[in-house]
């Protein structure tokens, strides 16, 4: 199931380069999107990143109607990256395994700087129980890379991905 995020992270400003301390997300259910046209799939996410964030109940799409919402992803307070499905009862507490840089055509986002790395996660076990996923990739980026530091304080950037979960 590829949903799309539309959320934004946020970035300490303390010192020379930014470092992420965290994300919010919400998760959309494009499924049936990615059954039309894979090729419309990967448009949403550069357009997404310049639009205000939908309520949680759904986005509407001219051509296929709703695309229910699907959940959340926010990192826990030891700073685990968590996907919490909730309208498919699952949850992933998740570790990355391995990343690539976006493509450098891959949209810049309202900031301007760059699109975040794409992801390959994996469930983190230990204390942690996830329930009904075990890996998660994060494609298709947009925006989300915070500009040089100027100051301190935090700073929130705008991205957009598709998340791909695999049980």
């Amino acid at each position: 199931m590829p949903p799309i995020n539309a959320g934004s992270s946020q970035l300490p400003r303390p010192g020379a380069a930014p470092v992420a301390i965290g994300a919010v997300a919400a998760l959309y259910n494009a499924t049936s999107l990615a059954y039309v046209s894979a090729n419309c799939l990967h448009q949403v996410p550069p357009r997404a990143v310049y639009l205000p964030l939908p309520p949680p109940t759904f986005t509407h799409t001219p051509q296929l109607g709703p695309l229910p919402y699907l959940g959340h992803h926010f990192f826990d307070a030891a700073g685990t990256p968590v996907f919490d499905l909730s309208a498919k009862k699952s949850i992933l507490f998740a570790e990355k395994k391995a990343s690539i840089k976006a493509p450098l055509g891959a949209n810049k986002g309202p900031a301007k700087t760059s699109a975040v790395d794409w992801l390959f996660l994996t469930d983190k076990g230990g204390t942690y129980t996830s329930i009904g996923l075990s890996q998660v990739y994060r494609v298709v980026t947009a925006g989300g890379v915070g500009p040089t530091c100027l100051g301190a304080g935090v700073e929130t950037l705008k991205y957009a991905a598709e998340y791909w979960f695999y049980k």
